[in-house]
């Protein structure tokens, strides 16, 4: 076993208060918020799939999320298309990388072909980057990306009547 483990992306620990410190004075809350409520969806659709099809974590988020949205996503669907893509200036997003592997990315259909289902995964791949670390808190694009998924998952949790 090697004791020569990189880290170059991990803060060391005598370092965290003052890491924390700064990020709460120039943090956009919605940031940390996402990934509160990110466990509280998680823990959601895995007990409702509580160990049945479909086997991974984003294919059960993307139906568990589909099913969930539904009602929301039908009185939203023009607004959620529009706020998505003024994620960056002049409403040029139209697209989520897949920052693990750059030439793949989850693509914004046309608004006919805009189904709960996109949005999923689009959110998912949203997650992804956030959680995975590609997507960070002091980035202005990040944090309106991020603000945008955490905004769809708290009004649907709230249109559904759950209340985190």
């Amino acid at each position: 076993m090697s004791d020569n483990i990189p880290t170059p992306n991990i803060e060391f620990i005598s370092d965290l208060p003052g890491v924390y410190a700064n990020y709460a004075i120039s943090l956009n809350t919605e940031m940390l918020s996402f990934a509160f409520l990110w466990m509280a969806y998680n823990k959601a659709y895995s007990e409702y799939y509580n160990s049945r099809e479909p086997s991974s974590d984003g294919a059960r988020f993307k139906n568990y999320f589909s099913k969930l949205a539904d009602p929301y996503f039908v009185d939203n669907k023009q607004a959620i298309y529009d706020n998505f893509r003024a994620t960056l200036p002049n409403n040029g997003r139209d697209s989520v990388i897949n920052m693990h592997h750059t030439s793949r990315k989850v693509e914004l259909p046309g608004i006919e072909e805009f189904h709960t289902s996109s949005l999923a995964k689009l959110i998912y791949q949203i997650r992804c980057n956030y959680i995975h670390g590609a997507k960070v808190m002091n980035n202005e694009d990040d944090q309106k990306l991020v603000k945008w998924a955490y905004d769809i998952l708290l009004d649907v949790a709230r249109v559904r009547g759950v209340h985190y």
